[in-house]
């Protein structure tokens, strides 16, 4: 697919052969060298791809993830939908389920969440330090004054029993 800007394309026909369907879709997703991967498109309608037949891992995986309308399913004269987005860089065939999709973007989500939380927490930690450590200053110079009042005192004492 060479289309630069495109963040997500839709194939849709209005045909139920699967030459038309999947197997353009796991045609499309051999050429396109990982730069799209296919997700689950209309996640709420309930009829998926074609059934696989024994070793057909692929269109396994590609059925799980399109949609597809038939006239005895829901009385239409059928349709198919597949969803393909765009990724930075994807290993190996080039499919993902959009339900890793929206993990993987909820788990970043939740990381810069907990930086930040950490982030604000070091910096109200090391708010505290400081006032702990200009408290203990004061406190150290208090007892500092003490002791040497007690002193003080304790040296007129002696030198008024002497």
């Amino acid at each position: 697919m060479r289309l630069p800007s495109a963040a997500a394309i839709v194939y849709s026909t209005c045909s139920v052969y699967r030459r038309e369907n999947e197997d353009v879709v796991m045609r499309v997703l051999g050429q396109c060298d990982g730069r799209f991967v296919l997700v689950k498109c209309l996640p709420d309608w309930p009829h998926r791809g074609l059934e696989a037949a024994q070793g057909e891992d692929e269109l396994r995986r590609v059925s799980q993830l399109v949609c597809r309308a038939t006239a005895e399913a829901d009385s239409t004269n059928g349709f198919f939908v597949a969803r393909f987005e765009r990724v930075a860089a994807v290993g190996g065939g080039g499919l993902a389920d959009a339900a890793d999709t929206e993990v993987a973007r909820a788990a970043r989500k939740v990381e810069r969440k907990a930086e930040r939380k950490a982030q604000r927490k070091a910096e109200r930690m090391a708010e505290k330090a400081a006032a702990v450590a200009g408290v203990a200053d004061e406190v150290a110079r208090d007892e500092l004054l003490q002791k040497k009042k007690k002193k003080k005192k304790k040296q007129k004492k002696q030198k008024k029993q002497k």
